[in-house]
């Protein structure tokens, strides 16, 4: 997975793909305030490579035949279509600012946000009406009061909210918000993983990350470019 567990393959596409954009923005910052035109050349050089490479190894089609992301290969021609909703993933890659020239990202977030995908939780419109793109990943142990905890098919608050980010229609994204709303348990904090069944079954009592997102997409929406400015820009995307 992209952080806290093992990827299965030897090639994560997420990050390898988070590579590729950090290597043109090296590059960009090395030709403009750098002046080093050679090294800036070189940089470039190296996301082509890595890029090339994503477009070799990392595509796979899904049960309908559209052609998407894989989210980790193994080199031999072994890949694993799915997504998790810890970052870098599939999920985020306009947020992250890849420009896709494969033309991919729109079938691969069908996918993953489907039930093809393993890690899509969905509780049924009969139930709870919870649904969205959760992990396999799962930290237990971190709730002062001891409360409940979510164990198996926990649904994220990161992944609601990146899929609120990604979003089209209006109507998907107030879906992600209600979600978002009635999933925080009246804590006025974000969690990790939390269970489809009862969302007071949950794994930390504030996560960080998820609120630190969670910020940066009211900033966007509904406060505007100066206020982020005065902010500092964009929160930052990492949980201790």
């Amino acid at each position: 997975m992209p952080s806290d567990d093992q990827v299965m393959a030897g090639y994560n596409i997420p990050h390898n793909i988070m590579v590729v954009v950090a290597l043109r923005r090296a590059a960009e910052m090395v030709k403009g305030p750098m002046k080093d035109a050679d090294l800036a050349s070189e940089l470039e050089e190296m996301a082509s490579i890595v890029e090339e490479a994503v477009r070799k190894h990392s595509v796979v089609e899904d049960a309908g035949g559209n052609k998407i992301y894989a989210f980790q290969v193994d080199g031999w021609g072994n890949a694993t279509p799915m997504d998790d909703a810890s970052m870098p993933n599939l999920l985020w890659l306009p947020y992250l600012g890849y420009a896709d020239p494969a033309g991919l990202y729109e079938p691969t977030r069908r996918f993953v946000l489907s039930g093809e995908s393993r890690n899509f939780f969905s509780s049924g419109a009969n139930h709870t009406g919870l649904e969205g793109l959760g992990s396999q990943h799962e930290s237990h142990g971190l709730r002062l009061l001891r409360g409940p905890e979510c164990h198996g098919k926990c649904l994220w608050h990161l992944g609601l909210i990146m899929q609120r980010m990604t979003a089209d229609s209006e109507e998907e994204r107030r879906h992600c918000m209600e979600q978002i709303l009635t999933s925080n348990c009246g804590t006025n904090k974000l969690h990790e993983g939390f269970s489809l069944e009862n969302s007071y079954r949950y794994n930390r009592d504030g996560f960080r990350w998820a609120n630190a997102l969670f910020s940066d997409w009211v900033l966007r929406d509904w406060v505007g470019p100066d206020a982020r400015r005065e902010a500092g820009g964009h929160a930052m995307l990492f949980a201790p």
